[in-house]
């Protein structure tokens, strides 16, 4: 079935109403009818009273921007829950997994993308000379870092300092860890 146009006062002599056709403005004579009516002005625009909040949609850009960012943190978030599960498990090929995609996740959010690369080769590489260390310990729980979901948490509420102090504290862990593997 094809788009039916509505039916108008039927077609005298070709013209009138049909694809194409508009009537004339400001009640100009057609040749072969009355003459229309003077067009009236339009009515002024209702003013919205400014105390009135009415929601923004669609949303600004900044608007989507918090949320795509706010979604893409809870990922991170699920990812640093499982990462930090597996370490306290001491479940040490889970952790690999998750601890990896989580920091991929994360560093992909500042908008580098040839940084975030970079980072992570490093931590496959870190995590490829340190697994056969950590595979000797045999129990790892309680030894593996678990400020996973702290160092969202900072980041969701913007806080700056208490995410670098978490940054820090992991870089300590890892160096003390890292010391420990090299005594073993």
């Amino acid at each position: 079935m094809g788009l039916r146009l509505p039916a108008g006062p039927p077609r005298r002599g070709g013209r009138g109403p049909g694809p194409g056709w508009f009537p004339p403005r400001g009640g100009a004579r057609r040749p072969d009818g009355p003459q229309d009516p003077p067009a009236q002005p339009a009515p002024p625009p209702q003013q919205v009273p400014k105390a009135s909040k009415a929601p923004r949609f669609p949303k600004a850009p900044h608007d989507l921007r918090e949320a795509r960012v706010a979604a893409a943190l809870a990922g991170v978030r699920r990812r640093g829950e499982e990462a930090q599960r597996a370490a306290t498990a001491g479940d040490l090929t889970v952790l690999i997994g998750y601890d990896l995609r989580f920091w991929r996740e994360l560093s992909g959010l500042f908008g580098n993308p040839h940084l975030a690369d970079f980072l992570h080769r490093l931590r496959v590489q870190s995590w490829v000379c340190a697994v056969q260390h950590l595979r000797r310990l045999g129990d790892l729980r309680g030894l593996l870092w678990t400020g996973h979901t702290e160092l969202v948490d900072a980041l969701a509420k913007r806080d700056i300092t208490g995410a670098r102090a978490i940054v820090a504290a992991y870089h300590a862990h890892a160096l003390a860890l890292a010391d420990r593997l090299a005594g073993a």
